[in-house]
């Protein structure tokens, strides 16, 4: 019992560090899940930190345990890297992020991961004395030298994986933007104040049930119970009490109206006085979306990503409203000035 315990609680810790470590690897060219597309600049670094960050991490575990004479608990440890994988792939189909997922290829990684965890296990880590590395007992450096230049040459290889990832994803906003419009059409187009508004509003929603899904959004109302203040519904609108999907659109879509009407009114009293205002009358709409974007989260890298999913259902939806907007991939650094406007 004690070892299951034990296995569940590094399995979760070891997904917790991959995913946080993997977050801060961005530089390095981490891909991390999205349901916007972005191209793998660095597949042998995404390929080989999936797969190995978990054994490193039952290393360090088994390092730490040998440390403290907690020998015992490196018993069958390997099992915890198989834990991790089983928690992603749980985590995956509970977050409803099953489409956006080449399975082929997470398959073959937890595969692999398991495989090599096993074989050093059974190889080092259970023998101590082998554990702590030596001179005698290093790999040749020849042979790190021909690892280190196949990571280099994999590295800059891009495949039709590319083209997979964006046909995953567009299917994925497909699948959750005629979702959206077939339970909300009517409430969203009577309530928004314009087109742009109501296009603002299934990107939130589709955002938002990205990062909150419906399970997630299950146990904040159960915890709405307990601490009923809180941020509810697929529009993730701030409430004294759980609100269910419907009314939580009907909230967001309410604020979205009032802040544009704002922001608009805030802009074209500026208008005459910012240069960057003055560039085009084409860029207003971006930068007063944005502005209402940045004010429902309170967040720049919110307003950029809701932005350009926006573009997305504009320009596969909303013909007549195509020519609006802007690069949806600016980052509107103009909105400074308007920050909790």
């Amino acid at each position: 019992m004690v070892f299951y315990i034990q296995v569940i609680f590094l399995s979760l810790l070891t997904f917790l560090i991959i995913n946080f470590i993997g977050g801060l690897s961005s530089g390095f060219g981490y891909l991390s899940v999205s349901y916007l597309y972005k191209k793998d600049d660095a597949p042998a670094f995404n390929f080989i930190y999936k797969i190995f960050a978990p054994i490193l991490l039952i290393f360090i575990y088994s390092i730490l345990m040998y440390a403290l004479k907690y020998d015992v608990l490196t018993n069958d440890i390997w099992m915890v890297v198989v834990g991790a994988w089983l928690i992603r792939i749980t985590h995956t189909i509970l977050w409803n992020r099953i489409s956006l997922i080449n399975w082929r290829a997470l398959l073959l990684q937890a595969a692999l991961s398991s495989w090599i965890s096993y074989y050093l296990y059974s190889k080092f880590i259970s023998k101590k004395s082998l554990f702590i590395p030596t001179i005698d007992n290093m790999a040749n450096e020849l042979w790190l030298i021909i690892v280190l230049y196949m990571y280099t040459l994999f590295n800059d290889y891009h495949s039709k994986s590319d083209d997979d990832a964006k046909g995953r994803k567009e299917r994925y906003l497909v699948k959750r933007f005629s979702n959206l419009k077939g339970k909300y059409s009517e409430l969203v187009e009577k309530l928004s104040l314009n087109k742009e508004i109501e296009i603002l509003t299934y990107a939130i929603a589709i955002h938002e049930n990205f990062n909150r899904p419906r399970i997630v959004r299950f146990f904040e109302n159960i915890k709405g119970i307990v601490r009923p203040r809180g941020t509810y519904g697929i529009m993730q609108v701030k409430s004294d009490r759980p609100v269910t999907d419907l009314n939580s659109i009907e909230i967001g879509i309410r604020l979205l109206n009032d802040l544009y009407e704002k922001v608009s009114a805030i802009t074209n009293q500026r208008k005459g006085q910012k240069e960057e205002l003055k560039y085009r009358e084409k860029y207003l709409e971006s930068y007063i979306l944005s502005c209402v974007t940045w004010n429902y989260n309170n967040s720049t890298e919110y307003s950029t990503e809701v932005m350009r999913l926006y573009r997305e259902i504009e320009l596969k939806y909303y013909t007549e409203t195509k020519d609006k907007l802007d690069d949806p991939d600016k980052k509107f650094d103009a909105l400074s000035g308007y920050y909790g406007y």
